[in-house]
């Protein structure tokens, strides 16, 4: 009864004693809404043009040329969780088993500055690409982005180049 009557907080309000829909701006953040009344963790997400109600599952392997890859660790996370929290779990989990990796190979979505200086500290090559600049700076076209800096790392030196 208590997850019904969340859901119906959730969904609905009462404006002078009649019941209606809340409207999208009126609705919880999408990690703290019910999705299922038979699963109450599973969650709403939408990477680019998928969408499901669940959960991440975040997998790692072994990647040997001579060798079977094989599963190493998993970690299963709410939908709404992004990847870039759990690289970090991950490693941390990989050491704890004495399975750390030489090099973690991984997409954009688990990379962050914070990750690869931690990972180096551990003596694992963080190896992916690093998250596009979405601040509000790229965006809008105002103010100095990422991309408007252009780095010479062997001479140490860098220079705006929008400018």
């Amino acid at each position: 009864m208590q997850i019904l009557r969340q859901v119906w907080v959730q969904q609905y309000y009462v404006d002078q004693g009649l019941v209606k829909w809340r409207p999208a701006g009126n609705l919880p953040a999408a990690a703290l809404m019910f999705q299922s009344p038979y699963d109450v963790e599973a969650r709403y997400a939408q990477k680019r043009a998928e969408t499901w109600t669940g959960y991440k599952v975040h997998l790692t392997e072994t990647c040997t040329l001579d060798r079977p890859n094989l599963i190493t660790h998993v970690v299963t996370t709410p939908a709404t969780t992004p990847d870039v929290k759990v690289t970090e779990e991950i490693q941390q989990a990989l050491i704890g088993k004495g399975l750390p990796p030489d090099v973690h190979v991984v997409d954009e979505g688990y990379t962050a500055a914070e990750h690869l200086v931690a990972s180096e500290e551990q003596r694992i090559e963080l190896l992916g690409p690093v998250s596009r600049d979405t601040s509000w700076q790229a965006r809008s076209g105002e103010g100095f982005a990422a991309d408007d800096f252009t780095i010479a790392w062997e001479q140490q030196e860098v220079s705006l180049s929008r400018w």
